[in-house]
């Protein structure tokens, strides 16, 4: 796997190990499949200083789809998290 675009550093510092990487994972992203967020993971892992920081934001992909598909709260809150 190849990142093509950093923010706020360069390549040369990520594969140095300058700093620890914050990995954001959208749950709402069609993109996100199993394969390409394990892939994206171990990359970090790799590439990090110290630690990895994954970000899931249900809690903000259940207000957009509660905005953008006028459902009820209850209904985003089943879509994002089946299981809970």
């Amino acid at each position: 796997m190849r990142i093509v675009t950093y923010l706020n550093t360069t390549e040369e510092e990520i594969f140095a190990k300058k700093f620890n990487i914050v990995v954001g994972i959208s749950l709402g992203n069609k993109d996100f499949k199993r394969e390409l967020v394990r892939s994206y993971l171990l990359w970090a892992i790799e590439n990090t200083k110290e630690k990895v920081l994954v970000l899931i934001p249900d809690k903000i992909h259940s207000v957009n789809l509660r905005n953008k598909k006028w459902l009820q709260k209850r209904t985003c809150l089943q879509i994002i998290s089946p299981r809970g």
